[in-house]
């Protein structure tokens, strides 16, 4: 996951390509910086989801395991969601079926939808409950 914009906050663009890869020190300094505002954000993101993710090493993967875990009881109380757009239906159900596993990882539900529309309706919903 790499985070690419937080202009429309608390709307905040992620990625998981390869071409928007960076550093982890980089992403939990932008991880750091949201949480700090103290407001409740929905994480956005669209296209496959694994292909820059499965190249990180076992390191990297221990520390991101690590910073989540120390940080699960804020990420649960401000991180509203992570809504992914997936128009293909296969990868759409694959996906939902992850989004248990990812809940109970991240601390924060991940909904799967097939349209920016769709995401635009259920950010809709999570920043005016």
């Amino acid at each position: 996951m790499f985070i690419t914009n937080t202009n429309h906050f608390p709307i905040v663009n992620i990625s998981y390509q390869a071409e928007d890869k960076q550093s982890l020190e980089d992403l939990f300094e932008k991880f750091n910086t949201l949480l700090e505002y103290k407001r409740k954000f929905v994480f956005i993101s669209e296209g496959p989801m694994n292909k820059a993710e499965s190249e990180n090493d076992h390191e990297s993967r221990k520390k991101v395991s690590l910073w989540v875990k120390n940080n699960r009881h804020i990420l649960s109380e401000f991180v509203l969601a992570l809504i992914h757009i997936e128009p293909d239906a296969d990868q759409r159900a694959k996906l939902e079926q992850f989004s248990t596993v990812y809940a109970q990882f991240s601390g924060y539900p991940l909904y799967v939808v097939s349209s920016q529309e769709q995401a635009d309706k259920l950010i809709h919903q999570l920043l005016n409950k």
